[in-house]
């Protein structure tokens, strides 16, 4: 990755938050408006705090305060109590909760695609071993909740009857709980999974390989926050140029009072695999 391509990219996403949270001139020069972002990794998130370290959001009258939150779900949670502006997360926590009432959008996409392996204990080396075991996850309602039933999916197997669920926290926790036997399988993404192949677990699917389209990490927004901003379609679009080399623009169409952006969410990252 060029530092021209890292910098374009910040660059851009700045300028997307300054239409977003455009604070009045006045405000511009007298202090930063700050802009609370939450995620749940730091892979696609990383350029966020380059931009924040490089004073790129700064520069545009942004403080930008990334906050970390393991779980898809707790994420969801902290973004409808306003505890959050943003969140980059998973779609499926979010759809989660627009089921049970919350007002909120998806509105941009920075990685379409699974990027997360399913390890076993060493004696299970067929998906259909899975059968009556437990598999880890991170929390129900959380993104890896759903790619559990999805691998299930895959095996053959019925994911409410031939296996159980089980929420084990963190990728650390749920590591641990690898290890001392209390979960049979688990997911890491992919530097994880390189690491627990190395100590001996076996690696049963490979999401990369699927290559699924499904919206990994989104910018997801309150409806409050989309209606208070006549411009944030123009910024939501603008959001979608990331350094990851998914730069396909979204196309959009107007509509009162909601983000009505859509269309096409990127091209393909270039494919990795789990040795």
């Amino acid at each position: 990755m060029t530092t021209a391509i890292w910098r374009k990219s910040l660059a851009t996403l700045a300028l997307a938050l300054a239409l977003i949270f455009r604070p009045s001139p006045p405000a511009i020069a007298a202090e930063l408006t700050t802009i609370r972002l939450g995620h749940n990794g730091l892979t696609s998130e990383l350029p966020f705090y380059i931009g924040r370290d490089a004073g790129i959001f700064a520069k545009h009258g942004f403080n930008l305060e990334p906050v970390l939150i393991t779980g898809g779900s707790t994420s969801i949670q902290a973004l409808i109590g306003k505890s959050l502006d943003l969140l980059l997360g998973g779609a499926t926590p979010m759809l989660y909760a627009v089921l049970h009432g919350a007002q909120m959008k998806i509105i941009a996409g920075l990685n379409n695609r699974i990027p997360f392996a399913l390890l076993s204990q060493p004696e299970i080396r067929s998906g259909a071993q899975l059968k009556g075991k437990k598999i880890g996850i991170t929390r129900f309602g959380s993104y890896t909740d759903f790619i559990a039933r999805l691998a299930a999916a895959e095996f053959g197997l019925n994911p409410k009857t031939d296996i159980t669920i089980i929420q084990s926290g963190s990728p650390d926790a749920r590591m641990n709980a690898l290890r001392t036997g209390v979960i049979d399988a688990t997911f890491f993404n992919l530097e994880q999974a390189m690491v627990a192949r190395k100590l001996g677990y076996n690696l049963l699917l490979d999401f990369i390989e699927k290559d699924i389209e499904y919206a990994h990490i989104a910018v997801i927004a309150r409806d409050e926050t989309l209606k208070t901003s006549p411009k944030w379609c123009a910024a939501s679009c603008a959001l979608t140029s990331t350094p990851s080399g998914i730069t396909k623009p979204i196309k959009k169409r107007r509509s009162r009072n909601r983000c009505s952006c859509k269309g096409d969410w990127t091209g393909r990252s270039p494919s990795r695999r789990i040795i």
